[in-house]
């Protein structure tokens, strides 16, 4: 199943500066409540979101030449024998330093085929679906909220501030001095300290059945 999320939107005519004409395009409301109902039907549409992680899967020419390959006696590229497909189970692949290894699809169902592409960069408009589709790459949070680091915990990684590119202890949180040396944790670093990491839940029961579980007497026949 794919993550799915539901949002009111409403269709309204915008002028672009320096254009004389009315281009009708969506408002979305990303809070829990509807707009207000009223009886101009386009004041309330649905908007479904949706998002799929891509995995890697061998297409038929793979399948048919596996053995081969495997073995060595037929050369062939990764992109000659295998092709991303949506996974269907809700879970994202394992999450490492490697960004492509997780590449989310989103879809947004519209209401209707309207010129109005969704916020964001690598929009591609399916008319024979009645959808906008793109592919993009977890963001950090994204990644540090699988891997289970709190709300707060991502927070203080993504604020921190260090006087120098070499300091690994932060001096405080918020925007860093423009003047000065000081320096946020990179994109790139914050990739890898999540890839390099280990899932907070499951460390946590490893711990737990380590330190705090009662020891069981299993009876034996000797």
């Amino acid at each position: 199943m794919p993550f799915l999320v539901v949002m009111t939107i409403a269709a309204r005519g915008r002028k672009p500066d320096g254009k004389s004409e009315y281009i009708q395009s969506y408002d979305a409301n990303s809070s829990e409540y509807s707009n207000t109902l009223t009886s101009v039907a386009k004041d309330n549409y649905i908007c479904e979101k949706e998002a799929f992680c891509l995995q890697y899967v061998r297409n038929d020419y793979g399948r048919m030449i596996r053995k081969g390959y495997e073995a060595g006696y037929i050369k062939a590229r990764r992109s000659e024998i295998r092709h991303l497909l949506p996974r269907t189970d809700g879970i994202t692949n394992t999450i490492t330093t490697i960004l492509k290894d997780n590449i989310i699809m989103e879809r947004e169902l519209m209401p209707e085929p309207i010129e109005a592409r969704p916020k964001g960069k690598g929009w591609k408009w399916i008319a024979e679906e009645m959808c906008w589709v793109r592919l993009r790459k977890l963001t950090p949070k994204e990644c540090f909220r699988l891997m289970d680091v709190s709300e707060e915990g991502i927070d203080k990684i993504q604020t921190a501030i260090f006087p120098d590119k070499k300091s690994v202890i932060p001096i405080g949180y918020g925007v860093p001095d423009a003047e000065s040396k000081q320096t946020r944790i990179s994109d790139s670093q914050q990739y890898k300290m999540a890839g390099n990491s280990i899932v907070v839940a499951c460390l946590s029961g490893i711990f737990e059945n380590l330190f705090t579980q009662e020891e069981v007497i299993k009876e034996t026949l000797f």
